[in-house]
């Protein structure tokens, strides 16, 4: 759908098993694969979960609300 002249463009799209695991080892995978964010099932709490590299060179951790 365009609207005001948006157009993305999905380059690419994958699927991946999530299992549950913390977000100290979603770090470590995060680093394993070197990417700056990682989409993991949260052990702790069995939601979906983002964590990402920040500037300042620490984590940042995004939970949705429900």
């Amino acid at each position: 759908v365009e609207e005001n002249g948006f157009r993305p463009v999905i380059a690419r799209r994958k699927e991946y098993k999530m299992d549950r695991i913390t977000p100290h080892e979603a770090a470590r995978q995060m680093e394993l694969l070197d990417h700056t964010f990682f989409l993991f099932l949260n052990a702790e709490n069995n939601r979906l979960a983002v964590l990402y590299r920040r500037d300042s060179g620490d984590y940042g951790l995004i939970e949705p609300e429900i």
